[in-house]
């Protein structure tokens, strides 16, 4: 690997949406991606989605329509993702 080349390197990116009414609780997103520095492009591998109470995280739900709908993922996910872009290719 060359010193300025990360492409095998998998980042994480992290966004947490605070519970306003619950001190400690909220939901954590986490977007595991690759950047490729020629093209500017970000490579998602994974993601996870965790309900967090009393400051304890619970287990990834992402993937389970029962517990998480569809409006409320689309809106977690995208707004992680649309942080993850501003701040890694807008910031380059």
């Amino acid at each position: 690997m060359k010193e300025d080349d990360c492409s095998d390197l998998t980042c994480i990116h992290r966004k947490l949406f605070d519970d306003p009414g619950v001190a400690g609780s909220g939901t954590l997103v986490h977007i595991y991606y690759q950047f490729c520095n020629k093209t500017y492009n970000i490579y998602v591998k994974d993601y996870s989605i965790h309900f967090m109470i009393d400051g304890t995280i619970g287990a990834n739900v992402a993937n389970n329509q029962d517990v998480i709908g569809d409006d409320l993922y689309r809106h977690l996910f995208k707004t992680t993702y649309q942080e993850l872009v501003k701040n890694v290719i807008q910031k380059k």
